[in-house]
């Protein structure tokens, strides 16, 4: 099966809004190199590295399959606080 980078990018950009964290600071959570490295990945400027991919996903708390295959079934909930 071939990686569509198109699919998580756009997963990347919805989930990423949708927990409310902006593109710098999931950037500085993920420790990556260039602080506005998401906000490139998600304008498509450059395809991420594997290791890029692994960690974004392990942040945002869904699996590589989530992200890169799925873009139809990706949702974000969040338990209401108590």
């Amino acid at each position: 099966m071939k990686t569509d980078y198109a699919i998580f990018r756009r997963n990347l950009s919805r989930i990423r809004a949708a927990k409310g964290i902006s593109a710098r600071e999931l950037s500085d959570t993920c420790k990556l190199k260039q602080m506005k490295r998401i906000h490139d990945i998600e304008e498509g400027r450059g395809q991420p590295s594997l290791d890029e991919v692994c960690i974004i996903c392990k942040e945002l708390g869904f699996g590589l399959d989530q992200m890169l295959y799925s873009e139809a079934t990706t949702t974000v909930t969040f338990n209401k606080p108590t």
